[in-house]
């Protein structure tokens, strides 16, 4: 029996008896090495490159994980990558024993040279006629505090996060769409964020939009633009990135609530190069985060102009919800690329999104994350 379980993963890799879910582990796995003659070399770079690949390769790996993961979280409620919360609300534990932790610890020093970043790019913006329009996005274990478990790092009163949008409300001439008290009033009609997904709920995207159109349409004369209905389903399924990095045998189970229509076919959406939504198209890169919409609608006075949004995949729920629609042409940007693509933001912009949720904040304190120019001698 010993030797036979030693056998084991050779006959598993080699024939693939048992057929089970790979493990979704966000990272390339290490490659087999080819070149043997790294076994001549000092440092023995073939033998560690090549325990590297089976490490990450051998046969009944994921099965033995998912198995160890599910004893972790059935016995014990604890995983290495998840934080359990009540209910089996989920949270990635990177985000809420770390990056919050250390956002928390850093705010106070670099809080201020933030503040003047964010107004030297309101000024330069509007110098150039552009509206700075901020869209700060809180976090999961924000809005639903109480479904943390009792052991869960807890954070200052007020939040760096809160900090700053208290910063925002006192600077008017910062146009901001808060999502916060949208969230927090929607909060008591339905669940406005995935049990076990890092994002936002669909249709409370869509509200957030909603709400971004209508600033966006009275800033530009046009009043309230937004007249698409958002009507709301519930679908019982296996969904979301925490609950992959949990990597049980049987994944939880969600009664996800989605839009009863998205108004643009994501899965089309990621694997074409251009993309037809009916009202305009959509110009896909490499980066799933940018793209450019152009509308196709001749009568655009009731469109607004030229915008460019900074931002992530927060951003997708609002592109299901159809928010592209009411731009003559909106192109999106990675927010973690801002440094660089702040040069290629198109002359004629009338709008700048910030876009950005809490942990992204880590970056913003980083003076070397901002164009030279905003950035205090």
């Amino acid at each position: 029996m010993f030797a036979l379980i030693l056998v084991c993963p050779f006959v598993q890799k080699r024939l693939r008896v048992f057929k089970y879910r790979s493990l979704n582990e966000n990272r390339l796995k290490a490659p087999c090495p080819t070149d043997w003659r790294a076994l001549f070399e000092t440092g023995t770079p073939f033998a560690r490159k090549y325990e590297e690949y089976f490490n990450d390769d051998y046969g009944l790996r994921d099965l033995l994980i998912r198995t160890k993961n599910s004893l972790d979280y059935r016995l014990f409620r604890k995983s290495e990558k998840v934080v359990i919360g009540r209910d089996d609300w989920l949270f990635y534990r990177s985000v809420v024993e770390d990056e919050e932790i250390l956002l928390e610890k850093t705010c106070s020093q670099l809080c201020e040279p933030l503040y003047d970043r964010i107004l030297r790019l309101q000024r330069v913006l509007a110098a150039r006629g552009v509206t700075l329009v901020m869209l700060p996005c809180p976090m999961k274990n924000t809005v639903y505090p109480e479904m943390l478990p009792a052991t869960a790092p807890r954070r200052p009163d007020p939040t760096c996060f809160d900090r700053l949008r208290r910063f925002l409300k006192n600077h008017p001439e910062i146009i901001t769409v808060d999502p916060m008290p949208i969230l927090q009033q929607l909060k008591g009609s339905f669940r406005v964020f995935y049990k076990t997904d890092f994002h936002w709920t669909d249709p409370a995207g869509a509200f957030v939009a909603r709400e971004l159109i209508n600033t966006l349409g009275r800033l530009s004369g046009k009043g309230n633009l937004w007249d698409f209905p958002i009507e709301m389903r519930t679908e019982i399924m296996v969904t979301g990135g925490e609950n992959a990095s949990l990597g049980l045998l049987h994944p939880i189970v969600e009664d996800a609530l989605l839009l009863k229509k998205d108004r643009v076919d994501m899965e089309s959406f990621r694997k074409q190069v251009r993309v037809d939504a009916g009202f305009g198209e959509f110009f896909l890169t490499e980066e799933a985060n940018e793209w450019t919409y152009r509308t196709k609608l001749p009568n655009t006075d009731r469109l607004l102009p030229a915008t460019v949004m900074f931002g992530d995949s927060y951003g997708d729920a609002m592109l299901r919800a159809g928010f592209t629609a009411y731009f003559v042409q909106l192109q999106k940007f990675s927010n973690y690329d801002f440094k660089t693509r702040w040069a290629e933001i198109p002359p004629g912009t009338r709008f700048f999104i910030f876009e950005y949720i809490e942990p992204f904040l880590n970056s913003l304190l980083n003076p070397a994350m901002w164009p030279e120019e905003l950035v205090a001698k």
